[in-house]
């Protein structure tokens, strides 16, 4: 077989490779790298499992080519890169390889919500931490609304309340914001779509200017005075588990959209409830109304001022990595496992890879005999 194993010491890496939580932009040929996970923490295999097993079972009703051939193309040679870190952990991941980068895909989006949770982390880890306030802002919907519709109500209740009362109170308090977009659906109500924000403050807000904030909202999009815009934690970063508790919840969709167990609210379905029915047949064009609705769409950003707070903010521990192993996989055979994957195995194209984040010593013969035998089985 053509894969052939090396193993590199991480000096001679100039620049950090591509990670299979990276994406390739505009389907480009530089793969983007995500921050690493701090010290003892590994990636969730299993969480990354479920993400392929979604993504090849929905690629026959993906809403375009794009998202559809996710995973399944190459830009280079497909490499298998092979990391072990300083507390015993490994990690594996595929670079050369072409993602969709589209929140809709259950791969590339759990991975921008990861991303975000880690630029949200290192923002709240700042020299100069401050007091920040959790908001969660809802609009008026019912069972027949489309997802854009409830979106476009929100983004359009934002802008009316930067203005008159609420816009005072806003550059009064306010200071940075953080936004994340969250969606669940049910029978009864359909799409309910909210933001979670998370303002810096720089001054105190106070119940009387809350309850300002909440009646412009209510006079901006009709929601209730005391429901529509309700007000969470308010805490400080100085303490490392608060910063972790906040940056956690507001990319808590970086579980949802593969965490296929049923929702806490019983009746509304979270995005990996809906990814995982769709995969099986159930109500997919709720998924594609989803992956239409959110193409081009900021669900996940920091403001200009937060910007400059992650910008300024040490960047998050990165793992010590002692030895990494780089195998090189034949084009051929990476296009076989993924006429594999698209014809209904999802573990054609991630059994690599766990494969050579669970083996010990070098991956590279154990990672060619799992190519192997997928591919033998595919024949």
């Amino acid at each position: 077989m053509p894969g052939t194993g090396s193993q590199v010491s991480q000096g001679d890496h100039e620049a950090p490779l591509g990670r299979l939580t990276g994406y390739c932009p505009h389907g480009g040929k530089h793969a983007q790298s995500a921050p690493d996970p701090p010290p003892g923490k590994t990636p969730n295999l299993e969480g990354l499992l479920e993400s392929f097993r979604l993504r090849a079972r929905l690629r026959r009703h993906a809403t375009d080519d794009r998202i559809r051939a996710c995973g399944n193309r190459v830009f280079e040679d497909p490499t298998i890169v092979t990391e072990e870190t300083a507390d015993g952990a490994r990690r594996a991941r595929w670079t050369g390889i072409v993602l969709c980068n589209r929140t809709g895909c259950p791969v590339c989006g759990s991975a921008k919500l990861r991303r975000f949770r880690d630029s949200v982390l290192r923002l709240l880890g700042s020299d100069s931490p401050g007091w920040w306030q959790h908001a969660i802002f809802t609009v008026p919907h019912s069972a027949t609304d489309p997802w854009t519709a409830g979106y476009s109500r929100l983004v359009d209740g934002l802008r009316a309340i930067s203005k008159g009362t609420g816009g005072r109170v806003i550059r009064a308090v306010v200071a940075a914001s953080v936004r994340a977009t969250e969606t669940t659906w049910s029978e009864r109500n359909g799409w309910h779509v909210h933001f979670h924000i998370l303002w810096r403050l720089r001054g105190t807000l106070s119940l009387s200017r809350k309850a300002q904030l909440q009646l412009a909202w209510a006079e901006a999009t009709g929601a209730s005075a005391t429901k529509g815009l309700q007000f969470g934690a308010c805490f400080n970063c100085d303490k490392p588990h608060e910063r972790e508790h906040a940056a956690h919840y507001l990319s808590k969709l970086a579980l949802e959209m593969t965490d296929t167990s049923k929702s806490a609210h019983g009746e509304h379905w979270k995005l990996g409830e809906l990814f995982d029915r769709a995969a099986r047949g159930e109500r997919v064009e709720l998924i594609q109304e989803y992956q239409r609705a959110t193409k081009g769409k900021r669900l996940y950003q920091l403001d200009r001022r937060a910007k400059q707070l992650h910008d300024a903010a040490p960047e998050l521990p990165q793992s010590v990595v002692l030895r990494t192993w780089i195998t090189v996989v034949d084009r051929a055979e990476f296009s076989g496992l993924a006429r594999g994957e698209r014809n209904g195995d999802p573990l054609a194209v991630y059994l690599p890879i766990e494969v050579a984040a669970r083996c010990r010593g070098d991956p590279s013969s154990h990672v060619e005999d799992a190519i192997y035998s997928l591919l033998q089985g595919f024949s």
